[in-house]
């Protein structure tokens, strides 16, 4: 199954747009940090664009 099929990944980005950032978010949906560090890199991956900005200390959703 695609990374992007996964309701998962969905719910992951859905809490991360409330929360602003992924380990909030990870911390909300009782999911490991890098399991969900990986379903974003695979959804950007797939889409061809940067969902996160990973310079930040947390990782924050990109916003532009």
């Amino acid at each position: 199954m695609r990374p992007s099929l996964k309701i998962e990944t969905w719910s992951l980005l859905s809490e991360l747009g409330r929360t602003k950032g992924l380990t909030q978010a990870a911390e909300r949906l009782d999911m490991d940090l890098p399991a969900a560090s990986r379903l974003v890199s695979s959804l950007e991956k797939e889409l061809g664009i940067e969902l996160l900005d990973r310079k930040r200390k947390p990782a924050q959703i990109v916003t532009k």
